[in-house]
């Protein structure tokens, strides 16, 4: 979620939900019991009673008291928190953000606008303002659902009218989505500083995710597991503290060489069948959902045929054709964040807005390739400015770019990315690193590979992880290599 009027994502990736939720189908899996958790006050802050809302506010000025530097500036986003809730046939997400006013007239305090996607369902905005000990509480003419399309199909804002200094304000949103959360990259810091965020996330006891933070300065992070299934965290919540804004300017780095994020992923499912948890623990997982991104992008590579043609008009071997789709997507494509929702689910959309992450990028430079008919293959890698990919965390999320290479006697590498680099060669940040080499269509292989793991562990349901991921390993679906 974005502080400020800069539209953010929701955290939901299509691309890795859909896969995931192919594979509960697959396995039939996820006939769990509900979750209920005690607790003292509503999640969702804005439906808070008065009573507990000065609570909140006593507590938030106490930590405030000892933060003297976010009394300066425009303002401060004292609480931030990002919940989602999956049960078996719901799957809600809360968004709450608590903020000071220090100036009453700034536009990042009074109007906030939070983003979501066409599949979710707005149930509940709400909002509030604490001042001199009251709770001024807004009503529905404060905020309102947009839907100006692309990239961003709703948008809800909501407006904070005559605001004065110091006065504590409060917006909240719950939504309900097809599918559950099942981790994502995740963007903490915005355009003003943040004094408390927190992530929870709780599972119902059908999958159990991983934290993997980045940028996390020591004593300013903490997590805690409020429940457990076999050993495996299923209610969990990540805390960051003491969040400065974004830097601001042409020349700063991108926020996530070093601002704190999360990046959030499946570590286990629980197999309902055999009655036990199936770990990821095998890169040969990865090549799975690698192979479904692939697909995806393949069954779309129709949607921007016209435009490939166009470019490449007149050329004749394949390295003219693909350097001419670099220089495109290179030049002509703005790249934003990769934590901003301009990745591969809308080619159409990503064209028409002249906009893409790295993620984004690449598919469209893949996309056009495959819709021509170039013999392409895609690499994941991470870009070395991000450190070192953690060989024991399994998930996609590591990665940061999807290099696209056209083979031949001598391959070519195109990574169009913001790092300038000749068509056909490795930008620096990618040269000379490990990325996974990925077998394509995968998706009945792996299917046939979970009903034999099934199978096999009927008779003894505590061993069916073991036999998952060991059969798992035994497949040759993916393979470490060093890029040039």
């Amino acid at each position: 979620m974005s502080c400020g009027t800069v539209r953010t994502p929701s955290r939901c990736h299509p691309r890795t939900l859909t896969f995931i939720f192919c594979l509960a189908a697959m396995l039939a899996v996820f006939i769990c019991p509900t979750q209920t958790t005690a607790a003292t006050s509503d999640p969702t802050a804005a439906k808070r009673s008065d009573a507990q809302i000065q609570k909140l506010a006593e507590q938030l000025e106490k930590k405030l008291a000892k933060k003297a530097s976010l009394k300066q500036g425009p303002g401060a986003v004292l609480y931030r928190c990002f919940e989602f809730n999956s049960q078996q046939q719901a799957h809600k997400s809360i968004r709450n953000l608590v903020m000071l006013v220090n100036d009453p007239d700034s536009e990042l305090l009074r109007t906030r606008t939070l983003c979501y996607r066409e599949s979710v369902d707005i149930g509940y905005v709400g909002g509030w303002i604490w001042r001199d000990g009251k709770v001024i509480r807004l009503d529905d003419a404060n905020w309102r659902i947009d839907n100006p399309g692309g990239q961003s199909p709703q948008d809800v804002v909501v407006n904070f009218p005559q605001l004065q200094k110091g006065d504590y304000i409060c917006c909240s949103v719950e939504a309900d989505a097809e599918y559950p959360f099942m981790g994502s990259n995740m963007r903490l810091s915005g355009d003003l500083p943040i004094m408390i965020c927190n992530t929870r996330v709780r599972t119902a006891g059908y999958f159990s995710l991983e934290f993997l933070g980045h940028n996390l300065e020591p004593k300013k992070f903490a997590k805690k597991v409020y429940e457990e299934k076999d050993g495996y965290p299923i209610d969990t919540k990540f805390t960051v503290v003491d969040i400065p804004a974004d830097r601001a300017g042409d020349d700063v780095p991108l926020f996530y060489e070093y601002q704190p994020h999360l990046l959030v992923y499946p570590k286990a499912q629980f197999n309902d069948m055999a009655g036990a948890w199936m770990e990821n623990s095998s890169w040969n997982y990865v090549a799975v959902i690698a192979s479904n991104y692939r697909t995806q992008i393949q069954e779309k590579s129709s949607q921007v045929k016209a435009r490939a043609q166009k470019l490449t008009a007149g050329l004749t071997t394949d390295a003219e054709i693909a350097d001419a789709l670099y220089d495109f997507v290179q030049n002509d494509i703005q790249m934003v964040c990769f934590f901003d929702d301009y990745h591969s689910s809308k080619l159409e959309a990503l064209l028409a807005s002249g906009k893409a992450n790295r993620y984004g990028k690449a598919a469209l430079m893949y996309a056009m390739c495959v819709s021509l008919d170039l013999p392409v293959d895609v690499l994941l890698s991470r870009d070395r400015q991000l450190g070192n990919i953690d060989r024991t965390a399994c998930t996609m999320n590591q990665f940061t770019d999807f290099i696209v290479v056209l083979e031949g006697e001598s391959d070519r590498f195109y990574v169009p990315t913001t790092s300038p680099c000749p068509a056909g060669e490795l930008p620096a940040g990618l040269k000379g690193l490990a990325a996974l080499s990925t077998q394509p269509d995968l998706k009945d292989s792996f299917r046939e590979l979970a009903i034999e793991a099934s199978s096999r562990s009927a008779s003894n349901p505590e061993s069916s992880s073991a036999i998952f991921n060991s059969m798992l390993d035994q497949e040759d679906w993916s393979e470490w290599i060093i890029l040039p």
